[in-house]
């Protein structure tokens, strides 16, 4: 069975600071195709037409973009995709390109149809953001999504019904593992309609000091409102921090 050129891609998202506060962005777009139930409720033939269709709208700059057909995968390539390229409904039809110079995915067939996935280390979230909305855009000129003009884009998880935009910001927030006021914290973001929660590797394991802080709602808000919220509460935290390790 051939391997897949998995090596570039784990480089790339190992090159994070270990002094920093915040490490990385990550940033999801997801979309889904018109009239095509969502991939885990599609027929196999429908997966596959959902892979060809993505593959089609890639069009010419196709060479620019590395293939990862889980179906090929290893038992140990596919745990590396799943954690690398935060996967979450995975199937045998689930495929994944990764850009060739940047840490962008465009996932085929991981809960919904399409997503738009990039791990942006340094800027602004709107930055990262546009980066990637860019890419949507013009990936979808060749697609046809289900959109509804109340209700936004159509999402299999409810909470990215909207937008289809999820954020997550992962910081390394030592302080805050000794911190009586976490609960709190967190109680305080859920109430913002974000969350904060710590980065783990299993149901029962946390991973270090590392927190995802990102978005629990899409409907009623707008992209840049959205980030710019997210960007002023992640200042309050790691301001908070910082007092306490003082």
């Amino acid at each position: 069975m051939a391997s897949l050129p998995l090596r570039p891609l784990w480089l790339h998202q190992t090159r994070l600071s270990g002094k920093a506060v915040r490490l990385n962005q990550n940033v999801a777009i997801v979309r889904n195709l018109e009239g095509l139930p969502f991939p885990a409720q599609a027929s196999l033939p429908q997966r596959n037409i959902i892979v060809e269709q993505i593959r089609e709208a890639l069009g010419d700059f196709k060479t620019e973009w590395i293939e990862c057909p889980l179906s090929i995968a290893s038992s140990q390539e596919r745990a590396l995709l799943k954690s690398l390229a935060n996967l979450e409904q995975p199937c045998d039809e689930t495929v994944i390109w990764y850009h060739s110079k940047n840490f962008t995915q465009i996932i085929a067939n991981d809960g919904d149809h399409v997503r738009f996935y990039g791990t942006f280390p340094g800027g602004t979230l709107k930055n990262a953001w546009g980066s990637l909305d860019a890419l949507e855009e013009k990936i979808g000129e060749q697609l046809d999504y289900a959109f509804d003009p109340t209700n936004g884009y159509s999402a299999s998880e409810p909470q990215l019904c909207g937008m289809g935009l999820r954020v997550q910001l992962l910081l390394h927030l030592p302080a805050l593992c000794f911190d009586r006021q976490l609960p709190k914290l967190i109680e305080a973001a859920s109430e913002m309609d974000l969350r904060l929660e710590p980065l783990r590797v299993s149901d029962h394991k946390a991973l270090g000091h590392l927190f995802l802080l990102s978005n629990a709602v899409n409907l009623g808000i707008d992209e840049k409102s959205l980030l710019t919220h997210l960007e002023t509460i992640a200042e309050k935290i790691i301001a908070h921090t910082k007092s306490d390790a003082d």
